[in-house]
């Protein structure tokens, strides 16, 4: 039997088939957009969280600052920041300069070798704008001050772990380094960061 007198024959269901074929087709490359437009909608609120370190030389002194940086598209929503030196987390910035200067400085403006000291806290679920940035340290002091930071800054574990409004979860580890996906943001064992005073 020819194909021409199969299809007279099974009019009926050759229409059917097809029709099913284009419902099935349909289906599939509506899924398919639904898939693409969530991940569109996923990539356009990624946030990109990154440390970054100023220093500022004048006559008068010298300052270093650290900032934490949002360079994506979207907010992020800052689950935990913590410091660690030499292995041994660190609870706040007036622990961290006496252990980076072998206690030759202290955090505090009563050491002479200090003229300002600013610390903002990072606290948990902050949301940082797309574009934005967060002060966490600003200290101003001596040039041996600033060179003593500076090398124990370079010795410094730091890391941040943000997620996005979709929880999308990234960790960013030091200075310049680019964050990487993580399953999520748990603080299990993790010795949260203060910027600010004991």
């Amino acid at each position: 039997m020819g194909l021409r007198r199969y299809i007279k024959k099974n009019f009926e269901l050759v229409i059917s088939f097809v029709a099913v074929s284009m419902a099935v087709a349909a289906v599939v490359v509506a899924f398919y957009e639904v898939s693409l437009m969530r991940e569109e909608a996923r990539l356009s609120v990624k946030p990109s969280i990154w440390f970054h370190q100023n220093t500022v030389r004048t006559d008068e002194s010298s300052s270093l600052e650290l900032l934490i940086k949002n360079r994506g598209l979207g907010p992020a929503s800052l689950a935990y920041f913590t410091v660690s030196y030499g292995g041994k987390p660190m609870k706040n910035w007036s622990e961290w300069v006496p252990a980076v200067s072998e206690g030759k400085y202290i955090a505090d403006t009563r050491d002479n070798s200090v003229s300002h000291l600013g610390r903002a806290d990072v606290p948990a679920h902050y949301v940082l704008a797309d574009t934005a940035d967060l002060q966490t340290l600003k200290i101003r002091g001596s040039e041996e001050l600033i060179e003593v930071l500076l090398a124990g800054m370079s010795k410094t574990e730091l890391t941040m772990c943000a997620c996005s409004f979709y929880d999308d979860c990234w960790i960013t580890r030091g200075l310049n380094t680019a964050p990487q996906p993580v399953g999520d943001c748990k603080l299990e064992g993790v010795v949260r960061f203060q910027s600010g005073k004991p």
